[in-house]
């Protein structure tokens, strides 16, 4: 197999065998091209729109396995939404660049939080829960992969989206925390408290959630409730590890108690919930609130160190480190507005 030059592997992607089975078999969703050693180039092998015999697809196959099959990446928008539903294609392929594997983890882990949240059942929460793990395994090797993940965030202020959010902020405030070598069994069971914060709310009416104010005393009550009612369903669905759970029914304490549902202050709140509290607020200030909409992430990360009597101050100064590294050395950046 040839070696490519920079400016060839910035417009081809070479597709692996496992990613070539995730496009329908008789049909792929893109245009196919192989390399041809005689000339050294690339020539058409496959249409969008038409139909692959099984012959083709034999000979594909062997090329694929070859690594002689090739992808436009500007065609990364189709493959990207197959690969996020066999997530852990990431890991097994190394021709995939940091920004393309953020929006493919994007994509499938919002996709899935969504999904659980719909119906929070054991197939949607084993799904989710091996996406986290890919996730998890994915900053563990390499914990600054942590960037590329921030800068993709979006504005979007969908349930799950504000929950995916809350995940990639929250692990990188706890890898910074923690040196970069996180403890594993923490990290995953956080990653999942991280991404079930929403569990509760999307219980909650949509008419209620997006009133705001002149709230009745009975939406009242069901809006300060959702976290536990989050927890709950967790519970009923066997999952128990404290972290987890705590996350899910405290990220909306603070530490001068003016929190809810329990009010609790302080040293009652474990670092995970403080962590899961942190990285919430940011989430949701910079993709829902009035407050945020005209900030980007580093105004929005500074805005938390100065709420001392809320947040912890440490974990606060440490998730603005993470935002500030993210776009170090990179030109003003534009939010996404997906």
């Amino acid at each position: 197999m040839a070696d490519f030059d920079d400016s060839f592997s910035e417009m081809y992607f070479q597709i692996s065998p496992q990613i070539l089975e995730c496009f329908p078999k008789y049909r792929p969703p893109l245009n196919l091209y192989r390399f041809k050693d005689s000339v050294g180039d690339l020539e058409p092998f496959f249409y969008v729109g038409n139909r692959l015999s099984k012959e083709a697809q034999q000979e594909l196959a062997e090329l694929c396995q070859a690594g002689l099959i090739f992808v436009a990446r500007s065609d990364h928008p189709v493959y990207a939404e197959h690969i996020s539903e066999q997530l852990d294609l990431i890991l097994m392929d190394t021709n995939l660049k940091e920004s393309e594997i953020a929006e493919i983890i994007s994509l499938g882990l919002v996709k899935h939080i969504s999904s659980f949240y719909e119906q929070p059942v054991k197939p949607s929460l084993e799904q989710l829960t091996g996406d986290l793990l890919v996730l998890t395994e994915y900053l563990a090797q390499d914990p600054f992969r942590r960037k590329a993940l921030i800068r993709r965030l979006s504005r979007d202020d969908s349930l799950a989206a504000v929950a995916y959010a809350t995940v990639i902020i929250g692990l990188a405030t706890y890898l910074q925390a923690h040196g970069n070598r996180p403890n594993r069994k923490h990290f995953d069971r956080l990653a999942l408290g991280l991404a079930a914060t929403n569990l509760g709310l999307s219980k909650v009416p949509q008419y209620i959630r997006d009133k705001g104010r002149n709230l009745s005393a009975e939406e009242e009550r069901k809006l300060r409730q959702y976290p536990t009612a989050g927890a709950k369903i967790l519970h009923k669905l066997d999952v128990r590890e404290e972290m987890t759970v705590s996350v899910v029914q405290q990220h909306r304490e603070r530490l001068d108690g003016s929190g809810f549902p329990r009010q609790l202050r302080g040293d009652d709140l474990e670092e995970a919930a403080r962590i899961g509290a942190l990285a919430y607020a940011f989430s949701n200030t910079y993709c829902r609130s009035e407050e945020g909409r005209g900030a980007d992430m580093q105004q929005v990360s500074t805005l938390l160190t100065k709420k001392q009597t809320l947040f912890d101050y440490r974990l606060a100064a440490l998730l603005h480190k993470s935002v500030t590294e993210a776009f170090e050395h990179m030109a003003p950046a534009q939010p996404n507005q997906s």
